[in-house]
């Protein structure tokens, strides 16, 4: 998750503690200012306590009792504060340095490193690849030599977390090597560049000198590339010209009128960047021209490598021929519903078909007024269905009042050619499920797990959103339920082509045929998996995590009987955190 999400837009508040006050128990600093207009309301109703985490990475949690606010900050303080003066809903944020972090041990010395230092060191040479391959082997020795026993519950979940984390690391840097294929590696900069003029506004003496830093490197960068790769990977190249012709864009227009905003800079930045735009024209062609006169393939990750994935990375317990006929037999069994189902609303054409057929649903796909408001009203039912007693109770009210479902958060029609309702429905409706999701993630107690997250957790938890619309019986009508039980086709195929292309199970040929004509999706969208697999080995796997949260979530009802809550085990999931779902289901109940 990114460093832009966690900061909420926090409004600061001026907070003075009386330095003379003793920190013991019996005299406790006393609140003696406040500047209430810089207050916001972040937060809404609570329990008895939360805890909220600011863009420094500062702690202090509230709790509530005998008519008082008491906030207890990480440097060990505590405040008492009149709620007449100041409302519980809220939190504190203070405009001052942020409270001293608490005694340094060997394991959140390891996590500050880990958290902090950059996957990559180097430069993008050949060298400086395997030289990130013995930092992260060296990394993995120092955690595993770690006494586990030493840690508390938390940090021993979060120790094996990083572990997988690593572990996918030194697979990525030992087997996988995509800087051998990928071209987009190289360009990494050019989409730096784009992303920091996004941010110019707030001070843009410092974005100078990152972008000029960015500007200067990116030939040197392009260099690396035509040393380096090996293979010629079409959709990879295809993606490459893409990441070019936007990166041209950038530099031709907004790295100029940024320069206009920075005279002391601005001929230094002009001159790197007509250099830079000559070495994207050149590296253009390159991607054109030279490399797809390289060998034509990739280099699949194989059985051991993708074996390694599932047990170390994600830690499933289940062999590659295992989970690939799992995968098939979910298949069948979703597209005899999907007959079933479309049989009972027109039995004398084929489910695709009737799953296609809008009829009076069908929206004018160039009408911006009405796909505004399709989305809008897609966010609003999204919403509404998955409230407290649908999904779980949110103590961040005031940070969901902002939420808007938008466009650019669904395209349906980059799925199946058309603009359907159905599809923004259930795309508003997983969204919305991703964005609580990443509240809990934002306010969870370790640094860990607010930073970095399993993807068969958070994919997992989209399509565990989607499934609610169903057993809650939330589809607007039969057509509607025929595209959701589609779009877990979708992603049952997904998790097959990841472990069919990886696996040497299954051609890129036989790939598109099925995401194409047993799936429903568009050619372009077919070759857009194809990439994203090659792409990722094992970011396909979001059904799988679909059925272990759906697994782990009636063992907890068989255990607990009549005291299950479906709503608690959505909180007790998501204040547990995006973890590998082996470890999610050790938390919960053990």
């Amino acid at each position: 998750m990114t460093r832009r999400w966690c900061c909420l837009c926090l409004i600061a508040l001026t907070v003075t503690v009386d330095a003379q006050q003793s920190r013991g128990a019996a005299e406790r600093p006393r609140l003696v200012g406040l500047d209430t207009a810089a207050v916001e309301t972040l937060i809404g109703h609570a329990s008895e306590r939360n805890e909220l985490a600011d863009s420094n990475e500062a702690y202090w949690t509230y709790e509530t009792a005998a008519g008082t606010l008491t906030l207890h900050f990480q440097n060990s303080a505590v405040v008492d504060v009149d709620p007449a003066d100041f409302p519980v809903e809220r939190i504190l944020r203070s405009a001052s340095p942020a409270p001293s972090s608490p005694q340094s041990t060997p394991w959140t010395a390891f996590v500050d490193r880990f958290l902090t230092e950059p996957d990559h060191a180097g430069d993008l040479g050949a060298a400086s690849f395997g030289e990130d391959l013995v930092r992260t082997r060296a990394r993995l020795a120092e955690l595993r030599a770690m006494d586990a026993s030493r840690l508390s519950p938390d940090d021993a979940l979060d120790r094996r977390f990083v572990e997988t984390l690593l572990v996918r690391r030194e697979l990525e840097q030992a087997q996988l090597r995509r800087w051998r294929m990928d071209p987009r590696i190289y360009m990494r900069s050019l989409e730096a560049i784009a992303t920091r003029l996004e941010d110019a506004d707030d001070d843009a003496s410092a974005a100078a000198v990152e972008i000029l830093k960015l500007l200067k490197g990116l030939p040197q960068d392009f260099r690396s590339g035509r040393r380096n790769l090996t293979l010629s990977v079409p959709n990879f190249q295809t993606l490459a010209l893409a990441v070019a012709s936007a990166g041209g864009t950038t530099l031709a227009t907004g790295v100029t009128k940024f320069a206009g905003s920075v005279p002391d800079q601005k001929d230094a930045i002009l001159a790197a960047n007509a250099v830079a735009r000559a070495a994207l024209s050149d590296w253009t062609d390159y991607l054109s021209k030279e490399l797809p006169k390289r060998p034509t393939g990739y280099t699949a990750a194989g059985i051991e490598t993708y074996t390694a994935i599932l047990h170390d990375q994600y830690l499933l317990q289940y062999g590659v021929d295992q989970l690939y006929e799992f995968t098939r037999q979910e298949f069948e069994r979703t597209e005899q519903r999907l007959k079933k189902a479309a049989a009972e609303i027109d039995d004398s054409r084929p489910w695709l078909t009737v799953a296609a057929d809008m009829g009076d649903n069908a929206v004018d796909d160039i009408d911006a007024d009405k796909i505004a408001a399709l989305y809008r009203t897609a966010g609003e039912t999204a919403r509404a269905n998955l409230d407290a007693k649908q999904l779980v109770a949110v103590p961040w009210t005031a940070s969901l009042e902002d939420w808007r479902f938008t466009a650019a958060d669904s395209t349906p029609e980059s799925l199946f050619g058309t603009l359907d309702p159905a599809v923004v429905l259930i795309h508003a409706h997983a969204a919305y499920g991703d964005r609580v999701r990443a509240l809990y993630q934002m306010h969870n107690a370790s640094a860990v797990r607010r930073e970095r997250s399993a993807a068969t957790f958070t994919d997992g938890w989209r399509l565990y959103v989607e499934q609610l619309l169903e057993q809650h019986e939330l589809m607007p009508d039969d057509r509607a339920t025929l595209r959701l039980l589609q779009l877990r086709l979708l992603a049952i195929v997904r998790a097959a082509v990841d472990i069919g292309i990886h696996t040497h199970k299954m051609t890129d040929a036989q790939a598109l045929s099925f995401l194409t004509d047993r799936v429903g999706l568009t050619k372009a969208a077919a070759e857009r998996e194809i990439a994203a697999t090659i792409d990722d080995p094992g970011s396909g796997l979001g059904y799988l995590g679909l059925t272990e949260i759906t697994r782990l979530r009636d063992d907890v009802q068989n255990a607990r009987g009549g005291a299950f809550s479906l709503t608690d085990f959505h909180a007790q999931l998501l204040k547990i955190g995006p973890l590998p779902l082996t470890l999610v289901r050790a938390a919960l109940l053990n």
